[in-house]
């Protein structure tokens, strides 16, 4: 049996037959504390599980598999994917917030609150990028414009969130519809701007 970590075989000590593979992940976790760097994902053979799925990688032990690699990222891996994933995450957010508003205007309450927590998990999701970006891309928000943008745009998007939670606490439909079709827009397409300038930013880009 294989145990290779980011393609790279290594040895860990104290592998028995009874080692599942969320005791690997615990291993690997333990080896990479100080290195900045976290598991994402685990290969075992040919099966792809996230070390998210720890009830999964609990139940099945290493000995089962012939292979298994763990793959780890840094928090500016992940922060660079991010930035990669922005464009399509953008267009997402900016149909389900039109969606949700055009069916808020015609009385299809059911309907839009459904689409509604995904196009708030879109948010949310912008909002944990933005608060990550000064510690994990360091020396691209080192540009003092580039700061003061991340920072206006996550007022900005702060002030929305809590006005959408307002308007739905409020079973304001007419004002939850305006914020999402009027002023969302706007946030994703300053997002938009911050996430290209970030890119063009980066080492070894060629734009």
């Amino acid at each position: 049996m294989n145990i290779l970590l980011n393609g790279e075989p290594i040895t860990i000590d104290g592998i028995t037959p009874e080692v599942t593979l969320a005791d690997l992940v615990e291993l690997i976790s333990a080896e990479l504390k100080d290195s900045g760097a976290a598991v994402m994902e685990v290969i075992a053979d040919d099966t792809r599980l996230s070390a998210d799925q720890t009830d999964v990688l609990a139940s099945h032990k290493i000995v089962e598999y012939q292979t298994v690699e763990i793959l780890t990222a840094t928090a500016r891996d992940l922060l660079e994917m991010a930035l990669e994933e922005g464009p399509d995450v953008f267009d997402f957010i900016d149909e389900r917030a039109l969606n949700v508003a055009s069916d808020l205007r015609i009385g299809k309450i059911k309907e839009a609150m459904e689409r509604q927590l995904e196009t708030l998990d879109g948010l949310e999701w912008l909002s944990s990028i933005l608060k990550n970006l000064a510690v994990g891309l360091a020396p691209e928000m080192s540009e003092r414009s580039i700061e003061s943008s991340r920072a206006q745009l996550m007022d900005q998007l702060a002030t929305q969130m809590t006005a959408l939670q307002k308007a739905h606490e409020n079973n304001d439909w007419v004002g939850l519809a305006d914020i999402l079709e009027y002023e969302i827009p706007p946030i994703t397409a300053q997002a938009r701007e911050l996430f290209d300038e970030l890119r063009s930013l980066m080492p070894g880009n060629t734009e």
